[in-house]
């Protein structure tokens, strides 16, 4: 992780971040600059003490001012009677040094009371930077962003301006194959259009699926299986309950 002391650099919606306001992919973004910045991990902390001691504060002082206790008032019955809490436990050191310098001050001016917040803010800073770091580990062994191999995707028996993109990306043992073909008509009542995995020199094929009528479509399949093609075709099909190939293809990508 390195510094940014640049402040004009890309700073992520951290307020946003803290409240919840930022959908699934600002999110996403957020989490990964995080990862590299220091600063802005500083700030996200300042503000979610803040935060944190602003919230108890208005709390305990709507408690206070519905519930205001008389001067001189006894307590109920079954309290005179109750044996005393036990003393709160000392607060360690490095709860106090686990926090920003400056933060302390800046949240101790608007919370009640005088140590207690640090235990609550360090329990709300601890959750937003494990979702945080959560979040960052999920868009990280999500499907990888460059394909280990791509190709075009020619018209074969299908209007010649058909065209499109195939491209294979691996994760593990799984290959995900993404198609996304452009300019195939929509095929007529109860037709489809089906992906296929192809070896040309044994004319052996794999159903992956239906290709949806965006013409865009993601199929994963073994990498061992998907060892045994190199080629990927997509079919013309009628809806005749009939699983083979048909005899119609429109576009093909070697890969």
């Amino acid at each position: 992780m390195t510094d940014h002391h640049d402040p004009d650099h890309d700073r992520p919606d951290l307020l946003g971040l803290l409240t919840g306001e930022l959908d699934r992919d600002e999110t996403v973004a957020a989490a990964r600059h995080l990862e590299t910045c220091q600063d802005c991990t500083r700030e996200l902390v300042e503000l979610t003490v803040a935060h944190a001691a602003l919230r108890s504060s208005v709390r305990v002082d709507r408690i206070l001012g519905e519930q205001p206790e008389p001067s001189g008032a006894e307590p109920p019955a079954d309290l005179r009677d109750a044996e005393p809490l036990p003393p709160l436990p000392a607060e360690p050191e490095e709860t106090a040094a686990a926090i920003p310098e400056g933060s302390v001050e800046r949240a101790r001016r608007g919370a009640p009371g005088r140590g207690w917040w640090r235990w609550a803010a360090a329990a709300v800073v601890a959750s937003i930077l494990v979702t945080t770091a959560a979040v960052a580990m999920v868009a990280r062994r999500g499907t990888p962003t460059s394909p280990v191999v791509s190709a075009p995707l020619h018209a074969v028996g299908g209007p010649a301006r058909a065209s499109g993109s195939v491209a294979v990306f691996a994760q593990g043992s799984t290959r995900t194959l993404r198609v996304a073909a452009r300019q195939l008509p929509a095929p007529a009542a109860h037709d489809f259009y089906e992906v296929w995995l192809l070896d040309p020199a044994t004319q052996k094929m794999l159903a992956m699926g239906v290709l949806s009528p965006t013409g865009r479509g993601q199929y994963s399949v073994s990498a061992d299986i998907m060892g045994g093609y190199s080629a990927v075709d997509i079919s013309l099909q009628a809806n005749d309950g009939n699983p083979a190939h048909s005899d119609t293809s429109v576009l093909r990508a070697f890969l």
